[in-house]
């Protein structure tokens, strides 16, 4: 049974500003859980109580390579999930071409901190975008660290990168963990757009078919939208759900 999360990054500053009312909006729609950085999080003292008030989970907290440089923000990333329930941490960032000569070095910080996160129940995954397709990454990271850690595959990147993404997670589906869903036309992809889910040309039918019974969470993530973040997230949600029903 597929479990539908939103990652918060749509709101926008709002995260930062009021996270209850987010929370609100989010729960009402009928999403189960939630994505964000700890940063989002730690605008409010009880983020447990918070979300557990309105029926939500934590599906992941999201981090930047960079952070993990830090043992210290480790830590807390690992205290504040296993505080929370939170299933995953999840990691982007390496390779990224402002820090490519950082490569090896992210993949060291990666595998290390996934070592790390292991020894507390807690799994890391790696959340990809472009890039990494584009400069070999991910290649890397599956060759050099999946026995380590787990994938969490962001199909627009994967389209946008070149690839199928239901081809590609069916080549890997032993280690995706969930999956990150946006879409866009052609036109959207070449210029980094997002439309609402089922308004471009990603194959959502044929991807949660492949993931059917492996993967639980299925997390909507609409960069940005036109329209309000409630409404696009309101039309995404509707959307996935009827899909669901028809891969049962």
């Amino acid at each position: 049974m597929f479990k539908i999360g939103a990652q918060l990054i749509i709101w926008g500053s709002r995260i930062f500003e009021d996270l209850p009312s987010v929370l609100d909006e989010v729960s009402k729609i009928g999403y189960e859980g939630v994505e964000s950085n700890y940063k989002a999080f730690a605008t409010v003292k009880d983020i447990k109580t918070l979300l557990r008030s309105r029926k939500l989970n934590l599906v992941a907290l999201h981090s930047t390579i960079s952070d993990l440089y830090s043992e210290d923000l480790l830590e807390r990333y690992i205290e504040f999930l296993l505080d929370i329930e939170g299933s995953y941490l999840t990691v982007s960032g390496v390779g990224h071409p402002s820090r490519v000569d950082l490569t090896d070095k992210d993949l060291e910080i990666l595998k290390k901190a996934a070592l790390k996160t292991s020894e507390y129940g807690v799994k890391l995954c790696y959340h990809n975008h472009h890039w990494e397709f584009q400069n070999g990454i991910m290649d890397r990271i599956i060759n050099e660290a999946s026995d380590m850690l787990s994938l969490c595959i962001d199909v627009y990147w994967v389209r946008y990168a070149g690839y199928d993404p239901a081809e590609y997670i069916e080549r890997y589906l032993d280690i995706v963990e969930y999956l990150h869903l946006k879409d866009g036309t052609l036109e959207d992809i070449k210029e980094r757009g997002f439309r609402e889910l089922g308004l471009g040309i990603i194959d959502f039918k044929k991807i949660l078919k492949i993931v059917k019974g492996k993967v639980e969470w299925l997390v909507i993530e609409q960069d940005r939208t036109y329209k309000e973040p409630k409404e696009s997230m309101q039309m995404n949600f509707k959307y996935i759900y009827e899909i669901i029903k028809y891969v049962k």
